[in-house]
């Protein structure tokens, strides 16, 4: 407020309100300029997933309120149906041409994965429920990159279950490991 001329208790500043603004105060620590506008044309308009109610005549006893409901519906974004395979040797996910959830079992070491191409306009996830068989500490070979720059390491113990996520971002797959031994 120094630019106005403020000191102390008072201000020398002169303040211009257009149309439709209101300006009360004096400039005083003991009464602040308070601005407040009405705006003489203010609607909303629903969508075809929002209704909005507008209420309110925008006067300090009854301002403008805006609410929403929501009315329409969120799909998952991955949101498929999950499969079940099993893996040994060397295994291809190039048939996953869309976000999937596949239940995996461990049956021997995983030599390598490959993973998809998906285009470079999209981004999207394959979710992984990787199990150890009743034998356990079986490996892989951690196909893509880390999201913390380190393989990936399988929980070893007989029918344990490790939540991973690849995820495409439309350059790249980043592994995520997302839960790991979980019961």
């Amino acid at each position: 407020m120094a630019k106005c001329g403020c000191s102390g208790q008072s201000c020398s500043c002169a303040l211009v309100a257009g149309a439709n603004v209101d300006i009360i105060g004096t400039g005083a620590a003991t009464n602040p300029f308070r601005i407040s506008a009405r705006p003489l044309n203010l609607a909303v308009t629903d969508t075809a997933t929002v209704n909005l109610t507008l209420t309110g005549d925008g006067s300090t006893t009854n301002p403008w309120t805006i609410s929403g409901d929501f009315i329409g519906t969120i799909q998952p974004p991955d949101w498929t149906t999950a499969e079940s395979r099993s893996w040994s040797g060397a295994v291809s996910l190039t048939d996953v041409t869309a976000p999937r959830t596949i239940r995996i079992t461990m049956t021997g070491n995983v030599t390598a994965i490959t993973l998809p191409t998906w285009a470079s306009s999209v981004s999207g996830s394959i979710t992984l429920i990787v199990s150890q068989d009743a034998t356990g500490g079986r490996t892989w070979v951690m196909p893509g990159t880390s999201s913390f720059g380190i393989d990936v390491v399988l929980t070893p113990t007989p029918s344990a279950r490790d939540l991973i996520v690849f995820f495409w971002t439309g350059i790249q797959w980043i592994v995520v490991p997302s839960a790991m031994n979980v019961s």
